[in-house]
C-alpha cells in the first residue's frame, strides 16, 4: 500500500469509527461546516471572521452568515479587533462553550463504548497509537 493510500485509509477510517458519532449528533441543528467552526472557537478562544473562512475554506461572505446564525442562537459573541479597529473577533459565549461540552461529553461516551468491543490490551495499543499518531502529524 502506497503511503498516502494507508494516509488515506486512516483518515476515512477514523472519520468512520471515531468523529463520524460526534458529527451526527449534531444533525438536524448544524451542519459539518459550523461544527468545525464551534470546534475550532472551542480550541482556539477567538478569531476574525475572515481568519475562520480560510481555516474552513469557505466564502467570507459564507462564514460571516454563520457566525451570525450563531450570534443569534446565543452561542457566539463578537468584539472588535484589538489589532485591527475595521475587523471583527468572534468567540463562544458561556451558552457556547457549554453546549460544545456537553456534545464532547456524550461523544466520549459513545467512543468509550465503542472501545468496549476491543481488549484491555487493544484498548491501550489503540490510544497510544492514537497519541504517537497525533505527535508525529503535529510535526509535519
Amino acid at each position: 500500500m502506497t503511503d498516502i493510500r494507508a494516509a488515506y485509509r486512516l483518515h476515512k477510517l477514523f472519520e468512520q469509527k471515531i468523529t463520524s458519532e460526534y458529527y451526527a449528533s449534531f444533525k438536524g441543528k448544524y451542519g459539518r461546516v459550523q461544527v468545525e467552526a464551534l470546534n475550532y472557537l472551542y480550541a482556539n478562544h477567538e478569531v476574525r471572521v475572515c481568519d475562520l473562512s480560510e481555516i474552513l475554506d469557505i466564502s467570507k461572505q459564507h462564514a460571516s452568515k454563520m457566525i451570525q446564525k450563531f450570534e443569534d442562537d446565543g452561542l457566539v459573541l463578537k468584539k472588535a479587533d484589538p489589532a485591527d479597529g475595521r475587523s471583527v473577533v468572534c468567540l463562544l459565549s458561556d451558552k457556547g462553550r457549554a453546549y460544545i461540552e456537553e456534545y464532547l461529553a456524550n461523544s466520549d461516551k459513545r467512543f468509550l463504548a465503542k472501545l468496549e468491543s476491543l481488549s484491555e490490551n487493544d484498548r491501550m495499543s489503540l490510544l497510544e497509537s492514537m497519541g504517537t499518531i497525533s505527535e508525529l502529524l503535529e510535526k509535519l
